[in-house]
């Protein structure tokens, strides 16, 4: 009956990583930076798909949480590439949504340019992402 204490400490881990991984998902809801970083310490997967094949970067994406969308980014690059069920990348999710400033957010770091979330004016009508002549 040794094994027992063994299959305790499997589903504590489980079960610490579903929580985890849970608080991600809020954190990515939310656009909490701090609270998804002490999730991924916790051994949240920033490339865990739900059953939907979302991301936490689709769900980032789906609530215009740029803050996350930038953090998720620097963990995975790959992130961006990731198609859910629906066959759309977090890009193309927060295109279908209206999200516009995750959309000039992910299109920036698709391009390999860095984003400052600060200088995301709300309303602004600077297309080209360039700064004025």
């Amino acid at each position: 009956k040794k094994a027992a204490p063994k299959k305790d400490e499997e589903a504590k881990a489980a079960d610490a990583k579903a929580k985890a991984e849970s608080a991600l998902l809020k954190a990515c809801k939310n656009d909490e930076r701090k609270t998804a970083e002490s999730a991924v310490l916790k051994g949240a997967d920033a490339m865990q798909q739900d059953e939907h094949g979302n991301t936490p970067l689709h769900v980032a994406a789906m609530y215009g949480s740029v803050n996350m969308v930038i953090y998720l980014h620097s963990l995975d690059a790959s992130s961006l590439c990731v198609q859910n069920k629906g066959k759309r990348t977090a890009l193309d999710t927060a295109r279908r949504v209206g999200e516009e400033k995750a959309v000039l957010v992910l299109e920036a770091l698709a391009a390999g340019r860095s984003v400052d979330p600060s200088k995301l004016a709300a309303g602004s009508d600077d297309e080209d992402g360039e700064p004025p002549d």
